[in-house]
């Protein structure tokens, strides 16, 4: 076949440009239900290496096309910015807590069924928080602290507060101050943050 002769990827009204909400959710739901089907077709771990990827490509969208409303930034991280130093983005619920909920949750059986599910897990799960590196240090970057770690989420802040991490409430506009300083991100953040700190024990 020449190459004039292959189908290309943008054919059938399918753009190739971008990342699709729904397109996301869809291969979420799709690398959940081949597992289901059996270990033909891969270990779970194949699985949640796939996942993870999708997931966090997920809210990384929902992040560029400012979707997310719950993102805060730590007292420390907002000193750090201001002297400009680097600041981490982190996930207030770890991905790897994330992917056990959309397994227990989401029928393994039918794909059109399950992606509805998925986004409104995944948007419901999303927090994100600015800290800086050495307050990601002292986070358990694995899992929810115990009382916590049921969905709905009682409480998405509960591993910063345990960690004696001051939060400041989230901003509400954007301008080109802040950067995430991981992933691929290329958006706006913006400056204009409350001085409401989160409570600390």
């Amino acid at each position: 076949m020449s190459s004039a002769e292959i189908p290309s990827p943008s054919m059938n009204g399918q753009s190739r440009e971008g990342l699709s909400l729904p397109g996301l959710a869809a291969h979420i739901a799709a690398s959940i239900v081949l597992w289901g089907k059996g270990y033909g077709h891969g270990t779970k771990n194949d699985c949640k290496h796939a996942i993870a990827h999708n997931v966090r490509a997920y809210q990384r969208r929902l992040l560029a096309t400012k979707q997310i409303k719950n993102v805060w930034i730590s007292t420390a991280a907002l000193a750090a910015r201001d002297q400009k130093k680097k600041i981490e983005l982190e996930h207030a619920i770890p991905v790897g807590c994330l992917m056990n909920l959309l397994f227990f949750k989401i029928d393994q059986t039918d794909i059109e069924a399950a992606k509805g599910l998925v986004s409104k897990l995944i948007e419901e799960s999303t927090t994100l928080v600015w800290v800086t590196k050495d307050e990601h240090g002292r986070l358990d970057q694995c899992s929810m602290p115990a009382g916590y770690d049921t969905y709905p989420w009682e409480d998405h802040l509960a591993r910063y507060r345990i960690a004696g991490i001051s939060l400041l409430q989230r901003w509400t506009g954007w301008s080109d101050t802040i950067r995430p300083m991981q992933d691929d991100l290329d958006i706006e953040m913006e400056n204009d943050f409350s001085s409401t700190a989160y409570g600390v024990d």
